[in-house]
């Protein structure tokens, strides 16, 4: 009793691909307890198991994971810990398919042991257990999952887990190392065996005097938008009635809506016996928060709340918001929340609700007012105020208006007498400086020779360039126009009902612009709305031409754009009525 173990897991291995998932053994990793060696592709982390131990977590870049841990506890446990594993699988699905080989004693041997397991959820996998005595009260203890894409990929990942267990050695050295702790929650397997050998006893009988067994059920009286199902848990196979919306696509084992601008699924998720609502909480937010920052040039600005215990093993829940960038730089705000309860019977689920501001409509707050009724929540400022929709049914962002200077960039103040227009300088290639104006908001960006702005629908790039002989502006713009003509055309996928307009002249005479047209362009959501180009030149000195191109999509357009429109019209002189919303 009390020999000193080292017991090392790996954690989810997932071999989508399997390429890479071999560990090239070129590096070593020596701490609390033990060493091995690991691929360059890896990361390693640590996590605190309890106050005299810790666990060390590896992840590759193909996304397997390999978690270590040390702690005293005596070998005759071995048999006794993979039956544990035997029975938390059992709860998830079907097992198969098990082997066993134990030659291990108290001075030396090892012992392997294996069994598949079928789930309707989250597809089968192996679950391994090793053993390795390595003498002299040194034990090492290895559990893997594999989830099976191929038997040949699951075969070959095995025997690289194989491998990699095989290199581990006893080590003197207790401490961590340089490394930094881990952010993700360790799977069913790994807190089946840290449980088991810190000999924790863990009460399973959650629902013991708990709010959520004795509240009256929800009335659905007057609802439009959500309704009450029966839906089977997968892991245990019974009941529970909850709420989701008219229309979702259910099953055993939950649900999934997609409408008005709102995702929400809803997933059964047992008794909570070898898991907890915080660790599932934890787990979802990880997840959500990760694809968030493996996206920086689509995302910005990401705000986590607290995460909030309703009742602490039965009910919490969290909430991020994040900007998304669509195509045109234009920027909204999405709210994902999620939320962790558990049934009267016992039985857990988990609500992950997803509101993309771009997609939200007039239907949207009361959907999201009957669901907040529903789970005790408050979900009235994740949806949009009608009066600020506009005609493709998204919310005005107020704060694609506000222009903050960027670090460097040449100076645009405020126009006199415009709303939007501001006035800065731009150079030619012969170095020549010349006034001119530019929308002013979030997206406006001056490069010293060039500027470029996007909002309410209006994109402007401005810029200089150089007539070639006896070219003139309308025959240079001619060229310029048919040329994106052509480029349409040849995507005639993406744009439809093309049409080419004539050269027209400025108010003043001293610029000359023309239009090509698309009566139906997919934009980047799918759907279908007009999308214009005008191109705008402007003789300056010499052979120099000041160069304005305006995209139109009017799948962007909103209450304000013919505002934009019109100083755009004053600025440059030009007519612009025919691109218009027209409300």
């Amino acid at each position: 009793m009390g020999k000193k173990l080292t017991v090392v897991l790996t954690g989810i291995l997932v071999c989508m691909a399997l390429v890479g998932c071999a560990a090239d053994k070129s590096n070593r990793y020596e701490g609390a307890g033990m060493s091995f060696k690991y691929g360059p592709g890896w990361s390693i982390f640590y996590r605190e198991a309890d106050e005299d131990n810790h666990v060390i977590e590896l992840y590759s870049e193909e996304g397997a994971g390999l978690s270590v841990v040390s702690c005293q506890r005596d070998i005759s446990s071995v048999e006794e810990i993979y039956q544990g594993m035997i029975s938390a699988d059992q709860l998830l699905g079907q097992v198969s398919g098990m082997a066993a080989v134990n030659n291990m004693s108290e001075e030396k041997g090892t012992a392997s042991y294996a069994h598949r397991t079928k789930t309707n959820f989250a597809g089968d996998y192996w679950t391994l257990f090793f053993g390795k005595n390595l003498g002299d009260g040194q034990v090492m203890l290895a559990a893997a999952t594999i989830y099976i894409i191929e038997e040949e990929e699951a075969d070959q990942c095995r025997k690289e887990i194989e491998e990699i267990i095989a290199s581990l050695k006893f080590s003197d050295k207790t401490d961590t190392g340089e490394i930094t702790k881990a952010m993700v929650e360790p799977d069913i397997q790994t807190n089946v065996l840290v449980n088991y050998l810190s000999g924790e006893e863990r009460s399973y009988d959650y629902m013991e005097g708990s709010q959520a067994a004795s509240a009256e059920p929800v009335s659905l009286e007057g609802f439009e938008y959500v309704e009450a199902v029966t839906l089977t848990d997968a892991i245990t196979n019974q009941e529970v009635e909850v709420c989701i919306p008219i229309g979702s696509d259910s099953y055993d084992g939950g649900g999934f809506y997609y409408g008005h601008g709102i995702q929400f699924s809803l997933t059964l998720a047992g008794d909570w016996l070898y898991s907890s609502p915080e660790e599932e909480l934890s787990r979802w937010m990880q997840s959500y928060t990760s694809d968030v920052n493996e996206h920086p040039s689509r995302y910005q600005n990401m705000v986590i709340d607290d995460a909030v215990t309703v009742e602490e093993g039965l009910c919490c829940y969290q909430h991020m918001s994040v900007e998304e960038l669509d195509t045109m730089e234009n920027a909204t705000t999405n709210h994902t929340l999620v939320y962790v309860g558990t049934a009267p019977n016992g039985i857990g689920y988990i609500v992950c609700l997803s509101v993309t501001g771009r997609d939200t409509d007039k239907e949207t707050n009361q959907v999201l007012e009957e669901l907040g009724n529903c789970y005790h929540l408050d979900l009235s400022g994740y949806g949009n105020a009608e009066e600020d929709l506009t005609n493709a049914g998204e919310r005005v962002n107020p704060a694609q208006d506000i222009y903050t200077p960027k670090t460097g960039d040449p100076e645009i103040r405020e126009a006199d007498g415009y709303i939007y227009m501001g006035v800065t300088e731009i150079s030619d290639y012969e170095d020549h400086i010349y006034e001119v104006m530019i929308p002013m908001g979030q997206n406006t960006k001056n490069y010293g020779n060039s500027l470029y702005a996007n909002m309410h629908g209006v994109n402007m790039t401005i810029g200089t360039s150089s007539l070639y002989g006896s070219t003139s502006l309308i025959e240079s713009v001619q060229e310029t126009i048919q040329y994106r003509y052509d480029f349409m055309a040849e995507n005639s996928r993406d744009y439809k009902d093309l049409s080419i307009g004539e050269p027209e002249v400025t108010t003043q005479g001293e610029g000359v612009y023309c239009s090509t047209s698309a009566g139906e362009h997919i934009s980047y959501d799918e759907q279908v709305f007009p999308y214009h180009q005008v191109y705008y030149e402007l003789r300056l000195q010499g052979n120099n031409v000041l160069t304005m191109t305006l995209t139109l999509d009017e799948h962007d357009y909103d209450a304000f754009t013919n505002i934009l429109l019109g100083e755009i019209e004053e600025a440059y002189r030009m007519d612009l009525s025919e691109f218009y919303y027209d409300k």
